[in-house]
């Protein structure tokens, strides 16, 4: 059997850019390559590409965790030209109290030397598909930095791409288990990527929110469209629920929410950027 390359690693070792003292802690171009040989035939090829349980998972030689299979509509992938493609059933949303959709994450600190809840935050995505069934209802696929694993998020910053009546880009929040500044725009539908930087941290109460177009990579940030400047929560009590050695995700995640509305959708390359204090 030949070993099949699930993931182009665009970077895998820490790059630092000198000039704005940002550094670049994980980017991945998640697009299958199969290397082919004698004995090794389409259908096992298909078969290692597909994540159809819930476990730990190698992308480009970080560990992922694949969770909620369950609400799968056809189980995760990792598709050649295309990228993490999820087609999610018609239960599961991710919410302050519903984090039941098909998702991936990671832990902050298997890519941050010394991550902490403090560090400014960036994230990039490029959403190379998101295509609908238009029978109702809403969908949506997001990337997301989240406080916690378990299915009540405590704190959570997130952008998505969005169908509610017509396609477009939306951003929010979550703390203590409440939804909380989602906003959507039709208007910005033709961009296929997005970023959203945590200025603060995730401790923080600010996040900005941008769009763009990807051109063989992400674009210049002179070049994104801001979508949304989010300021809130207010003097919020969160010691029970949030400690500074809390773990702390980046998700990628797409669901229904009960919709009729049939969705796939392929992340194509992702990216983080964060800043050390």
């Amino acid at each position: 059997m030949a070993a099949t390359s699930f993931i182009e690693v665009k970077s895998s070792a820490v790059v630092i850019e000198e000039n704005d003292g940002i550094s670049t802690a994980i980017e991945l171009l998640v697009q299958a390559t199969m290397n082919m040989v004698e004995n090794d035939d389409v259908a096992s090829i298909t078969s290692r590409l597909s994540i159809s349980s819930d476990a730990v998972f190698s992308l480009g030689g970080y560990n992922f965790t694949k969770e909620n299979s369950t609400n799968d509509a056809v189980a995760m992938q990792i598709v050649n030209g295309s990228g993490l493609t999820i087609r999610p059933g018609q239960t599961g949303n991710y919410t302050g109290g519903a984090r039941t959709a098909p998702l991936v994450r990671i832990d902050m600190s298997q890519i941050i030397p010394s991550y902490n809840i403090f560090m400014p935050l960036r994230a990039w995505f490029w959403m190379q598909t998101f295509t609908t069934v238009d029978t109702g209802g809403s969908c949506h696929t997001l990337a997301a930095f989240e406080s916690q694993t378990t299915n009540t998020t405590n704190l959570s910053f997130y952008t998505q791409r969005a169908r509610t009546t017509s396609v477009g880009w939306g951003c929010g929040a979550v703390l203590a288990g409440s939804t909380t500044g989602n906003a959507f725009t039709a208007d910005l539908a033709s961009y296929d990527c997005a970023l959203m930087t945590l200025p603060d941290g995730i401790f923080g109460r600010h996040a900005h929110y941008a769009m763009g177009t990807y051109n063989n990579g992400f674009p210049d940030l002179s070049a994104a469209q801001p979508l949304r400047i989010y300021e809130g929560f207010g003097s919020t009590v969160v010691q029970n629920t949030i400690v500074s050695g809390s773990s702390v995700n980046f998700v990628l995640e797409s669901g229904r929410a009960g919709s009729t509305t049939e969705l796939t959708a392929a992340f194509g390359r992702i990216r983080i950027d964060y800043r050390r204090l």
